[in-house]
């Protein structure tokens, strides 16, 4: 089947989508598209604009028509001269990129962050390909830098007041078969399709008083729409019949643009289901007009440099996916310095602490945030900050000042530690005791650490800190004398991480709070963990009977099954 002719099965799909409605019953009227899915409530306004591969805009073009009015916008062919799209196979990706570490996320029917083969939430590219079509678990993670050079940035994306603007680069796999919320992203987006195909409906925010949306703070752009998007309930939400939408069919080499805020659901197929995005500012909609410098007669794609992409990701350590915009808190701040205005630099401080941009719930991070500005901003030697200071202070120091704000503790490779409090892992501790010894039993501790969501991995390294020695075995004493070492690395207030300021240290925060389970928090003292010939209070035998021994690599087939996550998942783009 040609790709034109998919184009029009799935485009009378969709279009039949609008007409079909549920028989009444008992000659009661039924309001159209009610428990349906997402689409059927109206017909649709049609496919969003396309362009052929030959017929792409020019910068100015794609800034005042997609990025200034905020409308979607789906390009033919426009990743076919990335290498990703002849490269990317498994094959490929095991020899080159299989140590380089990514995000998990759990399908929607999953409540749960999912466990690889480095911890919580975090898996190699190896594990993943090599159990991805078993798992119910895909990647929504941050480019690996390493990839980037297999990803071509078409030419209106290159030049001119896009210069700077691409905030990250991110990667998406599936085995098919995911379906995202209908939600609305912060950034502006080209997502970009390399296997598989992914339906799209998109919604303006123009129209979001007539979409039932979760609260978020007034400070969010991004959030998603209560609807369940496979049965909408149009009785509850009849102002829903109000909204228009459109559709997007993306195939292999596709990309699609999607304006900061814009609502939208996915619906992904495919045996392996692949794609790369670019993340642009959101701030671009606020700019009066395009620069077009070095933007005339430019027409050719370019390599992603990894190093003009604003939040940066090496493949290990800590990621910086969904940092804030270094564009946004710079043009903040500048707004605060309107005409002349200055401020003295004794009350510098305080001016930037009343506008929310000091960490003030982490002392250790505050401390060095407050070092880093005064530092940058010469404090010390100057009577006045003034509005020049402000716009003449370089692109890269507004980046590292904005690494400090509104961290995603998920982008820490320790995001375990930040996931559990240590009455968490006490009550873990102390349910895992060897009645006759007083030391930890290792195989009942690996079995607890599993149920509460913690990984094989993670459960090794909390052994190791336990076992002072390293002899493989931790009594009584180590216990003792190890446990508030171990605890200390679950304090929710930890900056231990904490570094001189530099131009390339991006520093991230941590969370906190329990997982919700009950039968592990402990409040008692740390004096009653390890007594000789005793079972920790509240210790159910039946809990514990021998089992066999954990499992190597991962965690899942250990999990507690009836276990929820409170916390929604980040949903597939």
């Amino acid at each position: 089947m040609s790709i034109s002719y998919r184009f029009l099965i799935v485009g009378a799909w969709i279009a039949a989508l609008a007409i079909i409605s549920p028989v009444p019953c008992h000659g009661k009227k039924t309001i159209r598209g009610h428990m349906q899915p997402l689409g059927y409530h109206r017909d649709s306004d049609g496919h969003v604009d396309t362009y052929e591969a030959n017929e792409l805009p020019s910068a100015t073009d794609f800034f005042n028509k997609y990025v200034k009015a905020k409308r979607p916008a789906l390009f033919r062919g426009a990743a076919k001269l990335s290498p990703a799209i002849a490269k990317w196979t498994d094959e490929y990706l095991l020899e080159n990129f299989g140590d380089l570490q990514v995000k998990l996320e759990s399908k929607l029917e999953k409540k749960v962050v999912p466990v690889g083969d480095v911890g919580l939430g975090r898996d190699s590219i190896r594990h993943f390909l090599n159990t991805y079509k078993a798992r119910d678990v895909y990647v929504v993670s941050q480019l690996p830098d390493p990839m980037a050079k297999d990803v071509m940035v078409p030419p209106y994306l290159t030049c001119g007041s896009f210069t700077n603007r691409i905030m990250e680069a991110n990667l998406w796999v599936s085995n098919g078969g995911t379906s995202s919320l209908l939600h609305k992203d912060a950034l502006n987006t080209l997502n970009c399709l390399v296997n598989g195909t992914k339906d799209w409906i998109m919604i303006s925010d123009k129209h979001i008083k007539n979409v039932p949306m979760a609260k978020e703070p007034e400070s969010e752009i991004g959030g998603f729409s209560m609807l369940n998007v496979d049965k909408v309930n149009m009785e509850r939400y009849p102002n829903f019949a109000k909204v228009p939408w459109q559709y997007a069919n993306v195939t292999p080499g596709d990309c699609l643009y999607i304006p900061t805020g814009y609502l939208h659901q996915v619906r992904s197929t495919g045996p392996k289901n692949l794609a790369y995005s670019l993340l642009l500012d959101y701030n671009l909609i606020y700019l009066p007009k395009f620069d077009n410098t070095g933007c005339n007669g430019n027409r050719d794609y370019k390599i992603l440099d990894a190093s003009k992409i604003v939040w940066n990701y090496p493949g290990f350590g800590s990621m910086t996916m969904g940092n804030p915009s270094p564009w946004g808190i710079r043009d903040g701040f500048i707004r605060t310095f309107r005409g002349d205005k200055k401020v003295k630099a004794k009350n510098f401080i305080k001016h930037i602490r009343k506008r929310g941009l000091i960490m003030e719930d982490n002392p250790g991070r505050m401390k060095i945030q407050i070092r880093a500005f005064e530092e940058f901003f010469d404090v010390k030697n100057k009577d006045y900050i003034t509005s020049k200071d402000v716009k003449e202070l370089s692109f890269k120091n507004w980046t590292y000042l904005t690494s400090f704000l509104d961290p995603d503790f998920a982008n820490r490779e320790d995001f375990e530690y930040y996931n559990m409090d240590r009455r968490l892992i006490k009550g873990v501790i102390k349910k895992s005791i060897d009645k006759k010894t007083g030391g930890l039993d290792k195989e009942l501790f690996m079995k607890n650490y599993l149920k509460v969501r913690g990984s094989v991995p993670f459960g090794e390294k909390n052994m190791a800190v336990l076992d002072g020695d390293n002899d493989g075995v931790i009594t009584k004493k180590e216990l003792k004398e190890n446990l508030e070492k171990l605890l200390k690395l679950f304090d929710t207030d930890r900056v231990d991480d904490m570094v001189e300021v530099t131009d390339k240290d991006y520093l991230q925060g941590r969370d906190g709070g329990d997982n919700g389970y009950d039968e592990f928090i402990d409040e008692e003292s740390e004096e009653d963990i390890g007594q000789e010939g005793e079972r920790p209070r509240g210790y159910d035998e039946s809990e514990n009977e021998e089992e066999e021994g954990y499992r190597g690599q991962n965690g899942d087939d250990e999990a507690d099954e009836d276990y929820e996550d409170p916390r929604r998942d980040r949903d597939e783009l």
